[in-house]
């Protein structure tokens, strides 16, 4: 399960976000298959799945605001922000810490790159 703000499911299932980074320890395997949800799957108002994704890279940052981080693929390639599913690398850095504190943009985090497993 990998849980996401409302406003991501659009880009996920666009196809615009295909990557997301994550806090804490390691949590997703290469090739694994997660159902991505808005909200937890239990409860008085339990989520339901909007869908399914395979892990395809995960790999560790410095911080999310680090050097290189904010890369620009050449001409033809998305930027780093559009993988995130922002126009801009300010706009990620922006949610990023509103989701997780301001203190979080300097600290370790796990860049999980995936693929919507139905567009395969």
């Amino acid at each position: 399960m990998i849980l996401f703000k409302p406003e991501m499911a659009a880009a996920i299932l666009s196809g615009q976000k295909i990557c997301t980074r994550r806090r804490g320890r390691k949590r997703w395997n290469v090739g694994a298959i997660h159902q991505c949800y808005t909200r937890m799957p239990w409860g008085k108002e339990p989520g339901k799945p909007f869908a399914k994704v395979r892990i395809v890279s995960v790999t560790r940052e410095e911080s999310p605001g680090s050097p290189g981080c904010g890369f620009v693929w050449p001409s033809g390639r998305k930027t780093e922000a559009e993988r995130e599913g922002f126009a801009s690398w300010v706009d990620f850095l922006a949610a990023y810490a509103e989701i997780n504190g301001e203190a979080a943009l300097r600290e370790c985090c796990w860049r999980v790159h995936f693929a919507r497993e139905d567009d395969r």
